[in-house]
């Protein structure tokens, strides 16, 4: 990014300079200028992590979370893991953490969240959704029929109704 931001500068500056084409020069200008808040939120985040962006949690202003965690089979690569209250709820994997770091705030997850994780796994809400997340991965693996499945959920759902009432 770092380089992209000191080319613009360069290109803007040549275009004022000849009177060049101000329309483009305008362009490039707005980028710059994404850029440059792009690269405040970059730094502000990276100053609460101690500079290391895997582990970081962070929330949209939606109310989402998003965390930076290393990919699961040893390499480099990390992975945006997406979460909310009751479970984790989709990932995508990048080339290295900083990547990821930086498609996490180009997506509006700005607000540093540290925590917020820890805090929800001791949450009914969550532990409901990590036992059907248990189940779905039964189906996913073929060991239970799409029946068993729907039929285990409602029996997790009635059981926990029945515990609340008694």
């Amino acid at each position: 990014m770092r380089e992209r931001i000191a080319y613009l500068k360069a290109r803007i500056s040549e275009l004022k300079r000849i009177d060049e084409d101000r329309g483009y020069a305008l362009l490039l200008a707005i980028e710059l200028r994404m850029l440059l808040n792009r690269q405040r939120q970059l730094d502000v985040v990276l100053s609460l992590s101690d500079g290391n962006p895997l582990g970081l949690e962070l929330r949209h202003r939606d109310g989402r979370y998003m965390a930076v965690l290393p990919e699961p089979d040893g390499s480099a690569k990390a992975r945006l893991v997406r979460y909310g209250p009751d479970g984790f709820f989709g990932h995508e994997v990048f080339d290295d953490p900083m990547k990821a770091l930086d498609d996490a705030l180009h997506q509006g997850f700005t607000e540093y969240a540290n925590g917020t994780l820890d805090a929800f796994i001791l949450t009914p809400a969550w532990q409901r959704g990590m036992r059907y997340s248990a189940l779905l991965q039964q189906y996913n693996n073929g060991r239970i029929t799409f029946e068993a499945l729907c039929r285990m959920s409602k029996e997790d759902v009635e059981s926990k109704e029945l515990a609340t009432v008694a």
